[in-house]
């Protein structure tokens, strides 16, 4: 399967899809709106590109929106590709990083 991505904005909506589903288009420019102040027709194009990117269907009547794909399978996919492109695929390194990690510092200053 070619990879999917998702951009930080299609992400963030796309979560309150996967929690909410199914669910319509107008209700998520509703939380869309609240929650990043995204215009009814930001919201829109945002949902017509998730379903050409085909990670969303619509359905009628109503505009309701239903995800194609898992939210498991997209963090798996994320983490596979930081795991290809920052420690040539090799978990142990991975790992031994991520067990070093101190969530209550910033690791950039």
């Amino acid at each position: 399967m070619q990879e999917k991505k998702l951009f930080d904005a299609e992400w963030n909506l796309m979560c309150f899809i996967w929690e909410n589903h199914p669910t319509t288009a107008s209700q998520a420019a509703a939380f869309a709106l609240k929650e990043f102040q995204w215009k009814k027709n930001t919201t829109y194009t945002v949902i017509k590109r998730l379903i050409q990117k085909e990670f969303l269907q619509r359905q009628e009547p109503g505009f309701f929106i239903i995800p194609l794909v898992e939210k498991q399978q997209m963090q798996q996919q994320a983490m596979s590709s930081l795991l290809e492109k920052r420690f040539d695929g090799n978990v142990q390194d991975f790992l031994n990083t991520l067990s070093q990690i101190n969530p209550s510092k910033s690791l950039v200053q």
